[in-house]
């Protein structure tokens, strides 16, 4: 089938209506937008009303009661949930024994592509289109915990973007309901650990009764995501699943800026806010909103800045330079010298020639001090000018030019 607007097509009828979505809603898929482990999720034309949505269905497994438990949990969730930056759910069901769920179709690419493609491309997300999409999720994220929800598995292949480019969280399939009476305890046994191991909160890998798993796990997982972007690579890079989790647990992430220097430090130092250890040192939402609003809205490009380290260099060299103008220009006035006694310009003091002055003066001075007999010693070394003010920096070999250049000033 085309892949063409949902408009352009001819009107089906619409079937009786049945609980959920009516039986027979769906035409055969046009395309696989994703699959995972439990499913996959399909793009279809619904016919009742004439448009394409993503359809997930989760594969045929007897038995398999959690899966479907979590599915319709799932569902729910969204249900709950009004949110642009949230995939929107249009309605769920069982069709031929097998779950399903119609969600707004996002056929703009997961971030997770896009990194990839910035990867293979070299290039670096600038400053500002991190701030917009953080600003972006974690408004999603704020309202879902206002309606005592907690994603629990945010990462890259979980933003999709819709045509216009805007990004939208989706498969709420690990959330969790903050409220006691939604039953998750018959969904998550005690010591299960439930997430990505990219971007799991150090208390979703060793949960704890004392410490619960509540909406800074997703501030957590914020902060993966914007480090991603940032680097291009997940925040603690590792070979197996296992070594990633103890890098969570253990490590200290790499500051963004050490890879990347034109990012800036206020950029740097919220995602390390969001990526501490400790849930109750993390910052809140209304924190990260403001700093992350100032951001998109402050025009930061991330294009490369100039440290504070490169300023102090640059600074430090312009002084050098200077101090070695200085040095050369007084060293080139010492070899050159200053005209004496007129000796090279007109008296106008006579009329006699300037020459002729000059050869009378050098005949007074040889009367009152005739030259030195010729000798056949040889000649002894000079002995050191003893000028006073004489620039000692010159002299001083063993500290190079840094030892000339205070010695100048000094």
């Amino acid at each position: 089938m085309a892949d063409s607007p949902a408009s352009a097509l001819p009107r089906a009828a619409t079937p009786a209506p049945a609980p959920g979505l009516p039986a027979g809603d769906f035409e055969p898929p046009v395309a696989e937008l994703g699959s995972g482990a439990t499913g996959r999720v399909l793009k279809v034309r619904q016919i009742s009303v004439n448009r394409f949505v993503a359809l997930k269905v989760l594969d045929r497994r007897p038995g398999d009661a959690q899966i479907a438990a979590r599915h319709q949990r799932e569902a729910e969730a969204l249900g709950r949930l009004r949110h642009p930056g949230i995939v929107t759910i249009y309605g769920a069901g069982v069709r031929d024994g097998i779950p399903y769920m119609a969600m707004e179709c996002l056929e703009g690419g997961t971030l997770d592509r896009k990194i990839a493609e910035r990867t293979a491309a070299r290039g670096a997300f600038t400053e500002l289109e991190i701030a917009r999409l953080g600003l972006d999720v974690a408004r999603a994220l704020a309202a879902a915990m206002k309606e005592g929800i907690v994603h629990r598995d945010l990462k890259p292949t979980n933003v999709l973007f819709d045509r216009e480019g805007r990004p939208v969280v989706t498969d709420f399939g690990m959330a969790k309901f903050l409220d006691p009476r939604a039953g998750d305890e018959k969904l998550t046994g005690t010591g299960d650990v439930l997430g990505t191991p990219e971007y799991m909160a150090p208390e979703q890998i060793m949960p704890s009764p004392d410490v619960p798993v509540d909406h800074r796990a997703d501030i957590y997982a914020l902060g993966c995501v914007l480090h991603t972007m940032a680097t291009l690579s997940a925040p603690f890079p590792a070979r197996t699943p296992y070594e990633a989790m103890d890098k969570h647990i253990k490590a200290a992430p790499e500051p963004i800026r050490t890879i990347n220097s034109g990012y800036s430090e206020a950029l740097e130092r919220l995602i390390l806010k969001c990526l501490v250890k400790s849930p109750e040192d993390r910052p809140g939402y209304d924190e990260i909103l403001t700093e992350l609003r100032a951001l998109a809205e402050g025009g930061a490009t991330g294009t490369p800045r100039r440290t504070t380290k490169s300023r102090t260099v640059m600074l430090l060299s312009a002084l050098v330079a200077v101090a070695v103008a200085i040095v050369w220009i007084a060293v080139a006035r010492r070899q050159t010298g200053r005209p004496t006694d007129g000796a090279a310009m007109t008296d106008n003091r006579s009329d006699t020639p300037a020459v002729e002055r000059r050869d009378a003066s050098d005949k007074r001075a040889e009367a009152q001090h005739p030259p030195a007999p010729v000798s056949n010693e040889e000649p002894r070394e000079p002995a050191p000018d003893p000028t006073p003010g004489k620039p000692q920096y010159w002299e001083d070999k063993g500290d190079g030019d840094h030892a000339a250049f205070f010695h100048f000033f000094g």
